[in-house]
């Protein structure tokens, strides 16, 4: 300590003789007297304002006096008298830094490397002030500057975090992957890439990251954090809850460990109790982001509502089908909620179709209307039941749809449908008074983070003394994750049959087969705006077939403000089925619709 002393006391001097430092004001600052020194160099400058040293050093001792404004007054008549100067810039920016005044302390470190665009001291400076400023783009091209000019592997990581930062995932996900192609052994980088893929929705890629570190490392508590909050995104509430639990009961107050547990409740069914954790995050950090994004998440499902809609479709056999509805949904609390509504359902064809009205007019109608609520029992059960009426132009019946969602665990979920009501079909089957009572299953299977199975089983009564099956599985493999889009790659198979062949207006084979490849896409604009695609191509074929003929589909669903209070959603597919490749001879339907959902 007595050796820097003196080093300081010997370089005062040699500056002193250097630069004419009046010798009172040095006096004082080695004696600690600020004031003293500020008062003989303040003299100076007043009546000679081009001494930029004294200025210097009133900048200094005001910092040290914690007069932040004074410094920057002092540095900012100094660039005054030397407006080329770097290092006067680069100090102001510390200075301005200091006092809190982040967009002033880029301002001037923009202007320091202007001047000095290849001093490396300087860009660091501009891409930590960039960081804070949140101009992620500056701060990465200052990293990709400095990595230019010294070629420093580190400088990549600091191009990595940036990068992520920013939202910037694709960018940043590949420059970790480079860092860790050259640095293997850097523990930090592998947290922060998983932590990147999570963002960016690559669950499979971000739990190879993680089962890599624990390979590499060992587990500790912060990786067990990240893999929590892993699967609770990923929507496997159980595995998130055993990671976490033991952790947030260590560190209570833990922002991460909050918001993983609210993600987890909620993806586990258990609204109240999501809703409750919720509140906890928003007062840790009330004014973040993440904590205003997680509040639109957890709460729009439980938002009261009311959603008109319109849906036409027109198929080679010129059936128009046209269904116009509205419905409201009340929410008595996060668990149950009422909801009711009324439609209009129209079949229309060409006079000369085999699928007009026994009365040989071209349209049936058909208006329904029904009461229904919906209960969350527990988070393994969870149903609705909509009961009312039916009435077309020669018959009346009742209307039934019931659906329950049973939660296995994360990795199975059953769906149970049963409904009952007119087969809307054709004209033709209406005005026959062709009644359905249908049933089905459906069993999602999530046996990892990368692949999905569907087995669906459905069977049908008909009142006109008929009956159909059907039978799907529909395995998907997630191939494509990116920031904005994803895209899933899989196969389709699907069988169904009638027990009777009757001329009662609707396709009623022995047999139908189609075995297709299939895609769905996902494109998100924003966080309230995105466009699902879902396409399929292959092979069908019915009994009245000798072979295979191509077949295939397309659907794409654009949905509009998907957390604000006004939703709108359009939809449009097409599917055509080549029973005769080469006599023109198919079937192909398309269809429009469009929604309009204001939440409460």
């Amino acid at each position: 300590m007595r050796l820097l002393l003196i080093l300081f006391i010997i370089a005062s001097i040699l500056s002193a003789a250097e630069n004419d430092i009046p010798e009172a004001g040095l006096k004082a600052e080695m004696q600690g007297e600020w004031t003293s020194a500020v008062q003989v160099y303040e003299e100076i400058v007043t009546s000679d304002p081009t001494r930029i040293d004294l200025f210097l050093r009133l900048s200094d001792i005001y910092s040290k006096l914690n007069d932040y404004s004074r410094a920057n007054e002092s540095l900012q008549k100094a660039i005054e008298h030397n407006p080329n100067n770097a290092a006067l810039y680069a100090k102001q920016s510390q200075i301005l830094a200091v006092n809190r005044q982040p967009n002033a302390a880029l301002s001037a470190i923009k202007k320091a490397v202007a001047l000095e665009p290849d001093n490396i001291q300087y860009l660091r400076s501009q891409a930590t002030i960039a960081n804070w400023n949140n101009d992620y783009d500056l701060a990465v091209q200052s990293y990709k500057t400095i990595y230019a000019i010294n070629k420093d592997h580190q400088v990549l990581m600091q191009i990595a975090l940036s990068n992520s930062w920013s939202g910037h995932l694709d960018i940043a996900a590949k420059s970790f992957e480079e860092y860790l192609a050259i640095h293997p052994e850097e523990k930090n980088a592998y947290v922060h890439y998983a932590r990147t893929e999570i963002w960016r929705g690559n669950y499979p890629q971000a739990e190879k990251i993680l089962d890599t570190y624990v390979k590499k490392f060992g587990g500790n508590d912060e990786i067990r954090k990240i893999r929590a909050d892993l699967y609770a995104r990923a929507e496997w509430p159980d595995a998130s809850h055993e990671l976490y639990t033991p952790l947030i009961d260590k560190e209570p107050n833990d922002y991460m460990l909050n918001y993983t547990r609210t993600l987890a409740l909620f993806h586990d069914q258990k609204p109240l109790e999501a809703i409750e954790s919720l509140k906890k995050v928003e007062s840790l950090q009330p004014q973040s982001k993440d904590s205003m994004d997680l509040r639109k998440f957890i709460l729009t499902k439980y938002r009261s509502n009311i959603e008109g809609s319109g849906f036409y479709s027109k198929d080679n056999d010129d059936i128009e089908h046209t269904i116009l509805s509205l419905y409201g949904h009340y929410y008595i609390n996060p668990k149950t909620s009422i909801f009711a509504g009324t439609e209009y359902d129209r079949l229309r064809t060409r006079p000369s179709s085999t699928y007009i009205n026994i009365d040989g007019s071209r349209s049936s109608s058909v208006t329904r209307g029904g009461i229904g609520v919906s209960h969350r029992a527990n988070e393994n059960l969870g149903f609705d039941l909509l009961l009312g009426q039916e009435d077309a132009d020669y018959d009346s019946t009742i209307l039934v749809r019931a659906n329950a969602r049973i939660d296995i665990n994360d990795k199975s979920t059953l769906f149970l449908n049963a409904s009952h009501g007119f087969y809307m079909i054709s004209p033709r089957s209406v005005s026959l008074g062709v009644k359905r009572l249908h049933s089905s299953a459906l069993l999602e299977l999530r046996p990892n983070l990368s692949d999905t199975v569907l087995l669906q089983g459905e069977y049908d009564l008909f009142s006109q003394n008929n009956t159909r099956w059907s039978g799907m599985i529909a395995p998907r493999h997630a191939v494509v994750r990116r920031e904005s889009w994803s895209m899933d790659l899989g196969v389709k198979a699907w069988l169904f049959g009638y027990d009777k062949n009757l001329n009662q207006g609707y396709y009623d084979p022995k047999l139908f087969e189609s075995y297709m490849g299939t895609a769905y896409l996902n494109y998100r604009f924003s966080q309230d705006n995105e466009l699902f695609m879902m396409a399929g191509f292959g092979i069908i074929k019915d009994d009245t077939l000798g072979s295979y003929r191509p077949g295939g589909n397309i659907d794409l669903i654009g949905t509009i403000g998907i957390y604000q209070d006004w939703q709108l959603q359009a939809r449009t597919g097409y599917m055509n089925n080549q029973r005769d490749v080469w006599n023109d001879d198919f079937y192909d339907i398309y269809y429009v619709g469009l929604s309009i959902l204001r939440r409460f």
